[in-house]
């Protein structure tokens, strides 16, 4: 019903002149396109099709730069505790991953929408917490992501100064069941359990 979007139906033989390389290398029934600039949707599904109107919708698709050198999350990684689908879930959703190695930056870009510190294991060094905490400052956007039992330098020499700590502690519902006439705390919120994560490999799954 929106009158800014039109939908028709474009066989191999006849299809959009965006779409004419599309159709030969990828396997796909919706295809959206804005002038002569096509993308490929996937599968019809309304997540994967409202991500390709977000994507042709965008003048410049938001950067995200994960920071890297200090043993942080790998989104290359397709291994049980590897963010290669996070990675490609950003990009489905119109998003610009990029990496940002923190010990040869000497600058943070200015098109950084977002800067993640996705878990860093080692500390960062003393000019790279001075460019986050400039970037800070300027109103940019910084997303920390911490491990249990992991502390970095970001959390005791950034994080705490603008305000933030973190505590050691399990997530749970009071109330997370009706039937229960006396719910506890330890009705967990979160019932499956990383086996390779320290803080929940001792935990069952019930």
């Amino acid at each position: 019903a929106c009158p800014r979007v039109e939908v028709r139906d474009a066989s191999r033989k006849e299809p959009p002149a965006g779409a004419r390389a599309l159709y030969t290398t990828s396997a796909t029934t919706v295809i959206a396109c804005r002038a002569d600039v096509c993308d490929p949707v996937g599968y019809p599904s309304e997540r994967n099709i409202t991500g390709a109107l977000l994507r042709l919708a965008s003048q410049r698709a938001p950067r995200i730069f994960f920071l890297v050198g200090h043993g942080e999350i790998d989104l290359s990684s397709q291994n049980d505790s590897g963010y290669s689908g996070v990675a490609a879930l950003l990009r489905d959703q119109g998003f610009d991953v990029r990496a940002l190695v923190g010990p040869a930056t000497a600058e943070l870009p200015s098109e950084a929408d977002v800067v993640i510190a996705a878990a860093p294991e080692r500390d960062l060094l003393p000019q790279e917490l001075s460019l986050l905490d400039r970037y800070l400052e300027g109103g940019g956007r910084l997303l920390a992501l911490s491990e249990p039992g992991l502390r970095s330098n970001l959390y005791s020499d950034l994080l705490l100064r603008w305000g933030f700590d973190l505590e050691d502690g399990v997530i749970v519902d009071p109330a997370s069941s009706p039937l229960l006439k006396d719910p506890t705390p330890l009705n967990l919120l979160v019932h499956l359990f990383a086996p390779y994560n320290p803080v929940t490999r001792t935990l069952s799954r019930r």
